[in-house]
């Protein structure tokens, strides 16, 4: 749920949080100032429990004696590779479907250590993998060699 600036999850249901083991917080306005909630505010509201992204950067918050890093959630995990995927596969058009393959490909790339983290997204670091995982999901099966031409000739 999107509350706007100022819409502070403690503020709104700090008593909610108990009934939840792991609350998925997903503070997607932007900029940062128009934010539900910042990641410190969210782990303080579920005792550290919650699962957050936002759609701005928030940075690391020391959360039970650990340095926490929030998830980003942002457009640049999908659009570059369906960009890519589209360009280099058959289709004409982008539809609700290509877009839920590359999420699914986006999915498929959360490691072991990303989820070790609480992040529910891979790491912005590998954001070269993740682009060839959603182009190759876009544009379909055998386009793998494509991709990896198309991102050979862009370097």
């Amino acid at each position: 749920a999107s509350g706007g600036a100022g819409s502070q999850a403690g503020s709104s249901g700090s008593s909610r949080s108990g009934s939840w083991s792991r609350p998925v917080v997903f503070a997607l306005s932007n900029p940062t100032s128009r934010a539900e909630c910042s990641a410190a505010q969210a782990w303080e509201w579920s005792q550290g429990r919650a699962v957050y992204a936002s759609g701005t950067r928030f940075p690391a918050s020391p959360v039970g004696g650990a340095t926490r890093v929030p998830s980003q959630a942002n457009n640049c995990y999908i659009f570059p590779g369906v960009g890519l995927g589209a360009t280099v596969g058959p289709s004409s058009q982008i539809t609700q479907q290509t877009l839920l393959q590359a999420a699914q490909a986006v999915a498929g790339m959360v490691t072991r250590e990303d989820l070790e983290a609480d992040s529910v997204l891979p790491s912005l670091s590998r954001l070269g993998d993740i682009t060839q995982a959603v182009a190759a999901a876009v544009a379909g099966p055998g386009s793998s060699s494509l991709v990896k031409q198309q991102v050979f000739r862009a370097s």
